[in-house]
């Protein structure tokens, strides 16, 4: 079940969410949407800039002892999947829509939880 667990917050990673980023902005490029993809690069750059920003203002002065930084994984992920699921719902019907957003929300929620989940494991 660990091994799961951690192939699953891996999804999170930035070696596989950059490549999937660059994939979504060729795939609107492609359909021939350059509002869409400048958009998409506008949403990147505003999502990696807060939270680097965020990272800076918490490093010094965190809110708790546990909490070093606010999650990039988790907010790349959240943007990244979470545009993924929402392309899917809006293109899908009925229960296949539901199913799509349900996804979703479940990997983003996992790829959040998991690394929670280890900290405590530890503690």
């Amino acid at each position: 079940m660990r091994t799961w667990l951690i192939a699953l917050t891996e999804l999170g990673d930035a070696a596989v969410l950059v490549p999937l980023t660059l994939v979504l902005l060729l795939w609107l490029l492609l359909m021939r949407s350059p509002r869409g993809a400048a958009w998409w690069a506008i949403a990147v750059a505003g999502c990696v800039g807060l939270t680097a920003v965020l990272k800076v203002s918490f490093f010094g002065c965190p809110p708790t002892p546990e909490l070093r930084s606010p999650s990039g994984h988790t907010s790349f992920s959240t943007l990244v999947y979470g545009a993924i699921s929402f392309v899917t719902a809006i293109e899908s019907t009925g229960f296949r829509r539901v199913i799509a957003i349900g996804s979703g929300i479940s990997l983003i929620l996992a790829i959040a939880a998991v690394p929670s989940l280890f900290v405590l494991e530890f503690l």
